[in-house]
């Protein structure tokens, strides 16, 4: 008896959000699913200081590495934000995609600071990636537009946004600050003094922005799998932070104060 006394309250919430618009399309949804109770578990992508010690394949800087990575999803972006059909979807949509991807090309070339290496087919694969989840959440995006929710989404990408470039910044004035003799310097501002990968909660919110003005099934388990893949990787960032820090204690995953 929960289930349908709940649904006056649920149905009005799930309302604007469209289901899969086809077979293929669920199937699709299914994979998403699945993919995120499938988790990273302890085995982290092989870039930034998870690849260090790793044989790599065909390995490429870092920087070229983030560059394939972003650079297609971000072409994707501008060229539906120049075709008519674009605006058949949330007019704020693929705008925030672009922003999103033209935001992370900025910070490879301008703001992060590289000495790694990474491997060029896991940089294609994850480009790749992106270019087809971003395709997935144009292609499912509602037609009719609920007004809150693009009010939402816009101002939670926004906060998303500023946040995650805030800490990047951080980081990358850690390293423009290190002593010689430094190898990596414990970042102790803005809200890393309180968990390890704030810049990775942000950035869930800016895609929970993105999410919520897609107004699609699919566009939701995009930052569900982006939640998953994250949270793990905030985990892997707090025990390898504890592990070269003698006072890097009693810090939380992600979320101040929370995990």
């Amino acid at each position: 008896m929960l289930i349908p006394s709940l649904a006056p309250t649920i149905a009005p919430a799930i309302a604007p959000f469209v289901l899969p618009p086809n077979l293929a399309f669920s199937a699709i949804a299914a994979v998403q699913i699945s993919s995120i109770f499938a988790g990273s578990g302890d085995t982290q992508a092989p870039y930034s200081k998870f690849a260090l010690g790793q044989k790599l394949d065909a390995p490429i800087p870092s920087k070229l590495g983030m560059l394939i990575i972003y650079s297609p999803a971000a072409a994707y972006a501008l060229y539906a934000l120049l075709q008519d059909s674009w605006t058949i979807s949330s007019p704020t949509l693929i705008p925030l995609l672009l922003i999103h991807f033209a935001k992370r090309l900025f910070e490879t070339v301008f703001v992060h600071k590289y000495s790694g290496s990474t491997s060029l087919p896991l940089a294609s694969g994850i480009g790749t990636y992106y270019v087809l989840m971003s395709a997935l959440i144009v292609a499912t995006s509602a037609s009719t537009i609920d007004p809150t929710l693009q009010t939402l989404g816009l101002s939670l990408f926004a906060i998303g946004a500023a946040g995650n470039f805030y800490h990047h910044v951080l980081l990358s004035n850690l390293r423009k600050n290190k002593k010689e003799d430094d190898k990596y310097v414990m970042p102790s501002s803005g809200l890393f003094k309180y968990s390890a990968a704030p810049h990775y909660l942000f950035e869930l919110i800016g895609w929970l922005g993105i999410g919520l003005t897609s107004q699609s099934v699919n566009g939701l388990l995009v930052f569900l799998w982006m939640a998953s893949y994250l949270s793990e990787r905030a985990r892997a960032q707090n025990e390898w932070n504890a592990s070269k820090f003698e006072n890097w204690v009693n810090k939380k995953n992600m979320i101040p104060g929370v995990w």
